[in-house]
């Protein structure tokens, strides 16, 4: 009994002590932090997709043009990603992050898709630590030529000497114009690649002497140059150069040939547009007193400092522009867009208050339509130096989206080039288009059946007969043939 009692108190007083025991090592943890978990790879929350973002005039997917970066290359905020091509125009992407390039969706010449991610950003990125140092000289050739070159040429500058630092099975000469380099190593806009099209030069073998590398057309004409004096002679690019058959056989031959970059965009525009059932009226307008009001304001202009931004001399152009918007106020028609509800199917008309105009112009890579905002606030100087502004721009390729979206209402003047009459095609997400002709001096008769000189051009409009009816169409075009044959008409409704 004794024994019994003596064992049960030993065995209660060794539960009491291990409990004590088991509070003090718990006690003793909590002075201690949680041990922090072992990562061997940054979480993913650090990767950011840049999503392609919406430029508006229902544009749902852009063409890539060319890539500035590559996988694995560090960005800077702002710095440029990539160049794509809109139906309205090319644009350079910027990046919103800084990091490292981890992921590139779309191979340059693909689409891609507006709201869709084109390139992923490792924003805690250490572009040092992500792949071998550039600067170190320890490969050896084995090595060297078991590694796999990498899918995107590099366009650093000490990328460039690494590479050549490694041995080739096949020598290879080393000159400036020689360098192994990536498809993303030509920078230039639109206007200069257009012309290496033209002069049949591939222009990744160009080196650019402008900003960030980008080719100039100087360095083409001097690329040029050297080519046919012997110095270089690459080899002619078959995407680039358009061969022309030439055939004294008698036999038929025939040659493909891609479209453009540029004419790609406009058969998907036009396309469309010629899903609107058009109908053609046209307009003789006699441009005598417009003429002279022309003439006698240009030399005002020459001897007064009342030129604004580039207008130092007046066209025709500013004037019809600004009377197209008079005649917008009388006929708001002419300024709407049709619209179809997604969900019930039925069309409606979509009124809209400004008057964006835009213009025709005929540039180095084709056919481009600027848009003047707003003409209705500006007077003739206001509009001829936006009209002028924006010729620059279309000229050197540099129209931005902002320059090109939101027109109302568009004007093409091909009688600058030729041509008395023309059916222009109706730009799409608008109902009319106005084509001005050549003017031209014929003989009339004035009120008193002398006969006069009498200067005239042809209008030449295409509406939407969908919603257009031909007596409202001639009721406009009437209203704007009142104005231009009286532009004094136009004094009294400035604002």
């Amino acid at each position: 009994m004794f024994l019994r009692r003596s064992y049960r108190t030993i065995r209660q007083g060794c539960g009491l002590h291990n409990g004590l025991r088991l509070v003090a090592i718990l006690g003793s943890l909590r002075q201690y932090p949680a041990p922090r978990r072992f990562h061997t790879s940054r979480q993913l929350q650090v990767v950011k997709p840049v999503v392609l973002a919406d430029i508006g005039e229902g544009i749902v997917e852009c063409e890539i043009i060319q890539w500035f970066v590559e996988p694995e290359a560090r960005v800077e905020e702002f710095s440029p990603l990539c160049e794509v091509q809109s139906d309205k125009a090319s644009v350079e992407i910027t990046s919103r992050f800084s990091g490292v390039v981890k992921k590139l969706y779309y191979e340059a010449g693909e689409m891609a898709k507006v709201g869709k991610p084109f390139v992923d950003i490792d924003i805690d990125g250490d572009a040092s630590g992500e792949g071998p140092d550039p600067s170190a000289t320890s490969e050896t050739p084995a090595n060297a030529a078991d590694r796999k070159p990498s899918q995107f040429g590099s366009t650093s500058p000490a990328a460039i000497e690494n590479q050549s630092s490694v041995v080739d099975p096949v020598p290879h000469p080393t000159g400036p114009e020689q360098q192994q380099r990536g498809k993303h190593f030509a920078l230039a806009t639109p206007a200069v690649r257009h012309l290496s099209r033209e002069l049949g030069v591939d222009i990744t073998q160009i080196h650019g002497t402008g900003k960030d590398g980008r080719v100039l057309k100087e360095d083409i004409y001097r690329f040029v140059e050297g080519r046919n004096a012997g110095q270089a002679a690459p080899a002619r690019n078959s995407e680039t150069a358009h061969p022309v058959p030439n055939s004294t056989s008698g036999i038929q031959e025939e040659t493909r040939v891609s479209l453009t970059k540029t004419q790609e965009q406009m058969f998907k525009a036009m396309t469309r547009s010629l899903s609107i059932p058009h109908f053609l009226y046209a307009d003789e307008v006699n441009f005598t007193n417009l003429a002279e009001l022309r003439h006698r304001l240009n030399k005002v202009l020459s001897k007064s400092s009342l030129q604004e931004g580039d207008a130092t001399k007046l066209s025709f152009l500013p004037f019809l522009i600004k009377a197209l918007s008079l005649a917008l106020h009388k006929y708001p028609i002419l300024n709407a867009r049709v619209e179809i509800d997604s969900a019930s199917g039925k069309p409606s008309l979509i009124y809209r208050s400004q008057h964006n105009i835009g213009v025709a112009m005929d540039t180095p890579t084709g056919l481009l339509v600027p848009v003047i905002k707003n003409v209705a606030s500006l007077n003739i100087l206001g509009i001829a130096a936006e009209l002028s502004r924006l010729q620059k721009l279309a000229q050197v390729g540099k129209l931005t989206p902002q320059d090109m979206t939101g027109g109302t209402i568009t004007v093409s003047n091909i009688g600058n080039i030729g041509g008395t009459y023309l059916s222009p095609v109706i730009v799409e997400r608008e109902v009319a288009i106005l084509g001005v002709g050549k003017m031209r001096t014929i003989p009339a008769f004035d009120e008193a059946d002398r006969i006069v000189k009498k200067q005239v051009c042809n209008f030449s409009w295409s509406a939407d007969h969908r919603v257009i009816d031909g007596a409202t169409m001639a009721r406009a075009a009437e209203v704007i043939r009142g104005i231009v044959e009286e532009p004094d008409i136009m004094v009294m409704h400035l604002r």
